[in-house]
């Protein structure tokens, strides 16, 4: 009986032990999304002050994110990889319903972080990526810096991403679905739309 209760007390130190060390690391739900990538990039989290930190980079380049996250953070906003290569990373985070948006990670000293809104494709191939600022839809090429501006037709809900939909990029093409006039009191008619990009 008097061994049952060290082991019993035994078990209980160690669980709490072991609860409050998860607690204090933070380990969730951020160790899921370290990443080794196919082109040789990484993403790895690491626990400060009860706080998450993003250290990203390759064999010659490593930097930290310049932000923290709290371990109690909705698992759609913790920052993950949705696009590398061996210049750069694209980041998807959530921030809200209908809120998302990339973060543009370069892997050159010199170049800036950038957070990107309402991405809605990518082609890797020439690296343009496709986004809204609420009022037009641009295509920018990540490499070059050069964006296409396209204006859209007007849009009386409360966000253009309610009015966008089916949009994807191959090289020259964009295509996208948009819903006007969408107001309530008139029903939605879809059209589609095709553009070549220089």
């Amino acid at each position: 009986m008097r061994y049952l209760s060290l082991y019993l007390v035994f078990v209980a130190l160690f669980s709490w032990s072991s609860v409050e060390c998860q607690e204090n690391n933070c380990v969730e739900p951020f160790e899921a999304y370290d990443t080794i990538t196919a082109n040789g990039n990484f993403l790895k989290y690491h626990i400060r002050n009860k706080k998450a930190v993003l250290e990203y980079g390759n064999h010659v380049f490593r930097k930290f994110l310049p932000e923290e996250f709290d371990c109690d953070i909705a698992d759609a906003w913790v920052p993950k990889l949705k696009y590398d290569n061996k210049n750069f990373m694209l980041l998807h985070y959530g921030c809200g319903s209908s809120c998302w948006g990339v973060i543009f990670v370069p892997l050159q000293n010199e170049a800036k972080i950038r957070r990107i809104m309402y991405d809605f494709a990518y082609d890797s191939e020439t690296t343009n990526l496709v986004y809204t600022d609420n009022e037009y839809l641009l295509v920018e090429n990540l490499t070059s810096g050069k964006i296409k501006v396209v204006k859209l037709p007007q849009c009386d809900a409360a966000n253009m991403v309610y009015c966008l939909d089916s949009i994807s990029i191959n090289k020259s093409e964009l295509k996208y679905q948009f819903y006007e006039p969408n107001r309530f009191e008139d029903k939605p008619i879809m059209k589609k739309y095709s553009i070549k990009i220089e």
